[in-house]
């Protein structure tokens, strides 16, 4: 099991202490959890109820050791822009229960745009948003690119490469801005080293937050490259502080690259760029990073597919889970064939507003009512599945294709909402599971706490399902904690429920 940068791990013999215990009440269908061994065991969740005339078969959970997660690693992030953080409202974040921020960003050109200058009084805004951030708990992870002109490999383009004989320079301005932020001050030990780099210039404006260290005649796209600097800049890092976790630049990955046609690249040719990270890792890069980060959105379409099924048959990674789980199987794939193993940061995700789509342009509440009960689901079951830490993009709003989680006053839309009650009904979880077998069409997540479990559980489809739970005494909530009613022991699912169990 890969190993996670937000560790409080519970040892095994804990975890199975207290699964066997909320065992012993029938009012709540938790399983005693069995010695692990080599094959997969499951525990009976559910019994079928043979009045119903559902075809229901037995829910059970799956108890393989990856599958029991301490639940303490859950927390929220964000990503908030650099235009965001003027008038930044820090109690509605706060309030909120954020816990990370991604910032975009730090700008090498503007702090040293000659090679003996240090521009530092450009950070002043900067600064005090680091500062109030750390004042209410928050931990900010800033992107730091910006090629200036002097250090450029492709002239005029600050989204662009290093020259090789300017990364020692890069290298000492990068142990000067880890001193400076280092302190109790900003308490700031993440880096994340440029944005999306798997991006080539030609595509690009030369000013670009984009990273376009893309090279379209190198058959790793430049990764070999970006390794090269990691390989100079990162120990003078960690020189600089020894806790320090580098983050390679969340990596657009284009498309599926392991095959062509239906679900991957669509042709060859279109499988150089994704290939960035392979380089990176060729060339022994995976010594110099301690995270990798990755990007994927799902955009709405008409309303008529489920939010996860927009996200599922995304073209060019539908044939490995879509856009998000798709991207993080190669990532580990990848990973795995090189030898490495690494924490897995989604740096950017949402749910966006496609171009030009009349509906969710003309029909906002539906849009945004979408967008809040994806958000659940997306943010569960990315951690259930191992991604360390998914960030929504943005916080202000209202965001790229109205994918922030503010409106364009800076005030909450509903999936401001949905997170915060999210993060509220997980404070003092121990563990989570995942349900296998569930009713067909049905999937779903158990989280357990001292004197209670709750259910996730959504449908996998583009249709609700019954879920018939007569024999058990429980309660569901919707994702803004509205009460569901529930009909002769059955419960319809469509979007995400939260099940509640009292012990």
């Amino acid at each position: 099991m890969k190993k996670r940068f937000f560790p409080q791990f519970f040892m095994l013999s804990i975890l199975i202490a207290s699964l066997s215990a909320c065992a012993q009440s029938k009012q709540i269908p938790d399983p005693q959890v069995s010695p692990q061994t080599e094959q997969q065991s499951t525990d009976t969740l559910l019994e079928t109820n043979d009045q119903s005339g559902l075809s229901t078969p037995i829910a059970t959970i799956e108890t393989e050791e990856e599958l029991i997660i301490p639940a303490e690693n859950f927390s929220l992030a964000v990503e908030v822009t650099h235009t965001g953080i003027e008038g930044l409202d820090y109690e509605l974040l706060e309030a909120m229960g954020v816990k990370y921020i991604r910032f975009n960003g730090i700008l090498w050109s503007e702090i040293q745009p000659t090679e003996d200058i240090f521009f530092w009084e450009s950070m002043a805004q900067e600064e005090e948003f680091f500062r109030r951030a750390n004042q209410v708990g928050i931990t900010v992870i800033p992107i730091v690119r910006g090629t200036p002109v002097w250090a450029q490999k492709v002239y005029g383009y600050y989204c662009g490469a290093i020259l090789e004989e300017k990364m020692e320079s890069f290298g000492f301005f990068m142990g000067e801005l880890v001193s400076r932020y280092q302190t109790d001050e900003y308490n700031i030990h993440y880096w994340e080293i440029w944005n999306e780099p798997d991006v080539h210039p030609q595509v690009l404006p030369n000013t670009s937050q984009f990273g376009c260290w893309g090279d379209l005649n190198d058959q790793y796209y430049g990764g070999e490259y970006y390794a090269r600097m990691l390989s100079v800049v990162t120990p003078t890092i960690k020189n600089s502080d020894n806790s320090a976790k580098i983050l390679i630049g969340g990596l657009l990955l284009d498309c599926d690259p392991r095959l062509t046609g239906s679900g991957y690249c669509p042709t060859e040719e279109r499988t150089i760029g994704p290939k960035f990270l392979e380089g990176v890792l060729i060339y022994g890069g995976g010594d110099y990073f301690d995270i990798v980060s990755f990007h994927g959105y799902t955009s709405e379409g008409d309303f008529k597919t489920a939010p996860w099924m927009i996200e599922e048959e995304f073209p060019n990674w539908s044939a490995r889970g879509g856009v998000i789980m798709g991207k993080y199987d190669y990532i580990n794939h990848i990973l795995n064939e090189y030898g490495y193993e690494k924490s897995v940061f989604l740096t950017e995700t949402g749910y966006l507003c496609k171009d030009n789509n009349l509906d969710c342009v003309k029909d906002k509440n539906t849009f945004y009512d979408r967008q809040a009960q994806y958000s659940v689901w997306l943010l569960v079951r990315n951690w259930m599945e191992g991604i360390d830490q998914s960030f929504w993009y943005s916080y202000n709003g209202p965001g790229w294709r109205d994918g922030g989680i503010l409106n364009k006053e800076q005030q909450p839309k509903p999936v401001y909402s949905s997170i915060q009650i999210l993060n509220q009904r997980m404070q003092g979880a121990l563990t989570a599971q995942k349900l296998a077998d569930l009713p067909e069409g049905l999937q779903g997540y158990a989280i357990n706490f001292d004197d209670h479990t709750i259910w996730v559980v959504v449908s996998n489809d583009n249709d609700p399902h019954l879920l018939e739970l007569s024999d058990y005494e429980y309660s569901a909530y919707d994702v803004f904690n509205e009460k569901i009613e529930i009909i002769d022991g059955n419960l319809e699912i469509y979007y995400p429920v939260y099940i509640d169990f009292e012990n």
